[in-house]
């Protein structure tokens, strides 16, 4: 699913799969995305842990998508961005303060 491929954050992807796992009792269509994104988080964890994704590769994808999300957000009003430029700029943050 092309939405849950867009997401390069794990915590954007769990905030994603708690939201939607909420929505899923109004429409069960979500079932699908929801496991799009559990699918989305394994893998990113699977490449870190082979060692295809490093840590710096991780953080510019990070700062790529929080360049996205913000242009998204402002121009187009996308709450949802907005919500994951927010999430992704704390992950950021708090993986440069530990490097």
């Amino acid at each position: 699913m092309a939405y849950a491929n867009r997401l390069v954050s794990i915590e954007v992807v769990n905030h994603e799969i708690e939201r939607l796992k909420k929505a899923v009792g109004v429409n069960p269509r979500y079932v699908e995305v929801v496991e799009a994104l559990v699918f989305r988080k394994e893998m990113i964890e699977m490449n870190v842990q082979c060692g295809m994704l490093t840590l710096p590769q991780y953080l510019d994808g990070l700062r790529e998508a929080i360049a996205a999300d913000k242009i998204r957000y402002k121009d187009k009003g996308d709450k949802v961005a907005g919500t994951h430029f927010v999430i992704m700029t704390k992950e950021l943050k708090e993986a440069e303060e530990n490097l």
